[in-house]
């Protein structure tokens, strides 16, 4: 981004860690064989790399500012957060080989140690999806990262954890009120909380859900969206039951009711795919083709295995 070149009174610190102590040796010599910079710009090789052999060698400068140290990620987070704590992290293609206790756990110390508004990197085959709600996504480029949002106290994170983690985690809908990340203050999770009765049990929400899914499926469209304006007034925080009757907007043609009903789900989690795919599919039927592609992209990032999001993008 020519951060270096263009604030020259900036201070930076690049560290870089690995379980592999002979992976840290040769990073740390920087030398590399041709094949390892078959991607590299002309003028990039040019300006950083001299030649060295059959080698290149990375210029004194630019090797001398990178330190390297030992860390496994599986028992502590490497670096060490420091009093200034990080503003861009880089942890790609590593998680996609733990297992998923140990990526949230990961998630987590990554989160703890990057600074509010700092950026974490994954690899473009790794997502947060079900993982992590402290963090936002983030599109630069057609290429996506996540920013750490505004810590919460603990103790209210463990109160009132992402409505849409809850649900994936216990099977029962959650509670009709949400937490603001920046203050913590509750806020009505959306119009329906007002005069929301008590919420049906998971059990019964289930049920009634199966039903509605079951009438959308025969095309029972009025009968579908009535079913489902009750669910939604017991638990309207739950959102399988807001994601379709998203669905039965769009297929009743009333596509302002279907995106606002997509965005409200994405204020509650901004990590849930099947919103954004909502969105996408929204925006395609009505010509926007661009705003699709970014929609149904960041869908397919969230969650890889969302078929409909292929299939809308291979019509675009």
């Amino acid at each position: 981004m020519g951060l270096y070149l263009a604030r020259r009174d900036w201070t930076f610190e690049i560290v870089g860690t690995d379980v592999n102590t002979e992976r840290l040796d040769a990073a740390s010599r920087g030398v590399y064989a041709a094949r390892a910079l078959r991607n590299v710009e002309g003028d990039w090789l040019r300006r950083y790399f001299r030649p060295a052999g059959r080698h290149f060698r990375l210029n004194e400068d630019v090797r001398c500012s990178v330190r390297f140290q030992y860390g496994n990620l599986t028992e502590e987070l490497a670096p060490r957060k420091s009093a200034e704590g990080q503003d861009i992290i880089l942890c790609k293609n590593v998680a996609i080989y733990f297992r998923p206790q140990m990526r949230r756990r990961l998630v987590r110390r990554l989160y703890e140690a990057l600074n509010d508004g700092g950026y974490l990197l994954l690899g473009h085959s790794e997502s947060l999806w079900q993982m992590e709600d402290g963090f936002a996504l983030v599109e630069h480029e057609g290429a996506f990262c996540y920013r750490r949002m505004a810590a919460r106290p603990r103790a209210a994170r463990q109160r009132d954890p992402t409505p849409g983690a809850r649900w994936r985690r216990t099977g029962a809908p959650p509670k009709t009120r949400a937490r603001s990340s920046s203050s913590g203050t509750e806020r009505p999770a959306g119009p329906a909380a007002i005069q929301a009765p008590p919420s049906v049990s998971g059990e019964e929400a289930v049920g009634q859900y199966d039903r509605c899914l079951a009438m959308f499926r025969a095309g029972e469209w009025a009968q579908a969206e009535a079913a489902l304006d009750a669910l939604i007034r017991s638990s309207p925080t739950f959102v399988p039951a807001c994601l379709l009757r998203g669905g039965v907007y769009v297929h009743r043609g009333r596509y302002d009711q279907a995106l606002e009903q997509a965005e409200g789900v994405l204020r509650l989690n901004d990590l849930e795919a099947r919103a954004h795919l909502l969105v996408g599919m929204i925006a395609a039927r009505g010509g926007r083709h661009d705003e699709a592609l970014q929609a149904l992209r960041r869908s397919l990032y969230l969650d890889d295995s969302l078929a409909l999001a292929y299939f809308w993008l291979g019509n675009l």
